[in-house]
């Protein structure tokens, strides 16, 4: 005859189905945990980055404002530097022509404008943020950079957020930055007097800075 277990004691397969009932459920919970976790760090990501998009847009406007001051000087500068780029013969970009338009290393460093005011606005902002400030003229040069020589980077009137300015529209864009490597925030605003457009504020800050507060997730 088979032996009956005693009071409280259970058959082996039976302690055995029960720890398989408890396992399975166990992992069923971390599933779904894994899963939420994962959604709602997308959804904190997505949120972190409209708000530094944002943030940066309403920094651009509002350095691109001070730049159109009459008064400020600084239109002197985007003068100077286009009596330089017509000096060496450079014209606007065409539209239809899709290829990166830059000068020469030797035409972009000599005699090139100093623009003290324009370069005191960079760093002077610079102190304060620790977002890259670019201001570029209407064809896409760098005049003043806050974190790069300017007269080493290449133009930028085909990226994506130069042309939404120049066309007096809002357009943040996500790339790679050629000078450092990292995938980078950039926002642009246009430095208008009437409907003569001066040039281009560009803000730009690493993705890694954008969403270091989503980082565990």
């Amino acid at each position: 005859m088979l032996r009956q277990p005693a009071t409280g004691d259970s058959w082996p397969w039976q302690r055995s189905f029960q720890a398989r009932i408890v396992l399975a459920y166990a992992a069923m919970f971390f599933v779904v945990l894994f899963a939420l976790t994962t959604a709602v760090g997308r959804i904190f990501y997505r949120v972190q980055l409209a708000q530094a998009e944002h943030e940066l847009e309403v920094k651009a406007f509002l350095l691109a404002n001070t730049l159109e001051d009459p008064l400020s000087g600084f239109v002197d500068e985007f003068d100077a530097f286009a009596h330089y780029w017509q000096a060496d013969g450079y014209a606007e970009p065409d539209q239809s022509d899709h290829s990166l338009v830059s000068l020469t290393q030797k035409d972009s460093v000599a005699n090139r404008p100093n623009a003290p005011r324009l370069r005191w606005f960079v760093n002077h902002y610079s102190d304060e943020k620790d977002a890259r400030v670019t201001v570029l003229d209407e064809w896409g040069n760098i005049l003043v950079d806050n974190q790069f020589d300017a007269a080493s980077e290449p133009n930028q009137y085909r990226q994506v957020e130069i042309q939404a300015a120049l066309q007096s529209r809002e357009q943040p864009n996500v790339r790679i930055d050629p000078a450092t490597g990292l995938r980078t925030l950039y926002v642009a605003a246009p430095i208008q007097q009437g409907a003569h457009t001066l040039g281009v504020v560009q803000l730009s800050l690493p993705m890694s800075d954008v969403t270091a507060t989503a980082r565990w997730w």
